[in-house]
């Protein structure tokens, strides 16, 4: 008979539910899920069932000790009479250590519980996104101002971007609990097509690198398997395909141009393939904002900007408040090179182990940490909660004994877009 849901368990589902939701108050990001960690965290915290990750606290109380030493000692020397409040820095860092230990927490004490929250997760971001494609079809956008920037769908969030991420790095999820070839194919194409809905151009390069990566995944797999007539077949239809492409490209073009005028958030992935500078186009403002990142780590001498407002002190140096919208550069800045290099080593390190594993819980969480570090070329992940909660869990899950089942490799052949029933 099934379990009678607990209170714990009741916290982790409405915990992966409201995970797609957050707005800005007073310059934070608030989230409903906010509440539900806490309770959380009280609630292991009660039980006596917290358990500290030895290595990651003091990893973090390290980077915690320096960026207070840089906020108090440094920076005042470096941009006196500037307003460097750090407090809200300070916030933001405890709030990814809560979400990162709970993160840990739930995986280790509850692993069929981790499950739920990951499974509430893809939910609620199945029907954000479909209610999104529905809206949009019967041109009922301005009925509902709240999930749309402007033209942009948003969802719940706070910015197209972060939802558009959350649409995508639910993709690995699908497979877990979906076991027909048409549910997986439904729910991707839903993930898929609200994320171009949002007009988010980093999804949209982060999606072809995704489907780019699957190609050569499932090619690399079929290469032994294929005969040499297979293989000749293959390469005709490849040749036949891209000529008539070619010579089909004045008829593509009109059907690319009319996909990209039917909406807004399409005319603006257009501008992808037709602007001469794409990464600053349609406000997106990468190229300064980089450049303004650099700057700042020459002018610490890579010990980073501490706990400072980075906006502050950004404007300070170069008359602009511009950050980095780029996790390298945001954690470098803030963490400083030292610090981030050990991260982004580890992290590439433990990546590699789970790339490597194959059962399917290990792989969907790789999966879905690999899919934000293709973000993290974009967008800033690194105050991101959802991001460490993930990441934290995503550590324990690679710590825990591999299931030896024969089956498992097959099931992740097909893994992103369905298949392999």
């Amino acid at each position: 008979m099934p379990s009678k849901p607990t209170l714990e368990t009741a916290l982790l589902a409405f915990t992966g539910a409201t995970l797609v939701q957050t707005t800005v108050i007073g310059g934070f990001n608030f989230s409903i899920a906010d509440f539900s960690i806490l309770l959380l965290a009280l609630y292991y915290l009660k039980h006596r069932q917290i358990v500290l990750p030895l290595g990651l606290w003091i990893g973090f109380s390290l980077i915690f000790l320096l960026r207070s030493g840089v906020s108090l000692f440094y920076l005042p020397q470096l941009a006196p009479g500037a307003s460097l409040a750090w407090l809200p820095s300070v916030i933001k860092y405890s709030s990814i250590a809560l979400y990162g230990l709970v993160g840990y927490n739930i995986a280790v004490n509850q692993p069929a519980g981790w499950q739920t929250l990951l499974k509430w997760f893809l939910g609620a971001n199945l029907v954000v996104g479909a209610l999104g494609i529905v809206l949009i079809s019967l041109n009922l956008s301005h009925s509902v101002p709240l999930l749309f920037t402007a033209y942009r769908y948003r969802g719940l969030m706070n910015d197209p971007n972060y939802f558009s991420w959350l649409q995508l790095m639910s993709l690995p999820l699908v497979p877990l609990w979906l076991n027909k070839t048409w549910q997986r194919w439904l729910c991707n194409a839903c993930l898929i097509i609200a994320t171009l809905l949002s007009g988010s151009k980093s999804s949209f390069l982060a999606l072809l690198i995704i489907v780019v990566c699957y190609l050569g995944y499932r090619l690399v797999k079929a290469l032994p398997r294929l005969s040499a007539q297979t293989l000749v077949l293959a390469v005709l239809s490849l040749s036949v395909l891209g000529l008539s492409a070619y010579l089909g490209r004045t008829q593509l073009t009109t059907w690319v141009g009319w996909i990209t005028q039917s909406n807004e958030s399409f005319t603006r992935l257009g501008s992808l393939f037709t602007s001469d500078n794409p990464l600053s186009n349609s406000g997106s403002g990468r190229t300064a904002a980089w450049t303004h990142a650099v700057g700042l780590l020459a002018q610490t001498n890579g010990l980073g900007i501490g706990f400072a407002d980075y906006g502050a002190l950004a404007e300070r140096l170069f008359a602009s408040p511009v950050i980095a919208h780029n996790t390298f550069l945001q954690i470098a800045v803030e963490w400083g090179l030292f610090f981030s290099c050990l991260f982004f080593g580890y992290f590439a390190w433990q990546l590699g182990r789970g790339l490597l594993r194959q059962d399917p819980l290990s792989r969907s969480l790789t999966l879905m940490l690999a899919i934000g570090l293709i973000y993290f070329l974009s967008i800033s992940l690194n105050n991101s909660r959802v991001f460490w909660l993930f990441f934290a869990g995503w550590l324990v899950t690679l710590k825990q004994r591999q299931p030896t089942q024969q089956h498992a490799p097959l099931r992740y052949q097909a893994y992103v877009f369905g298949g392999g029933d």
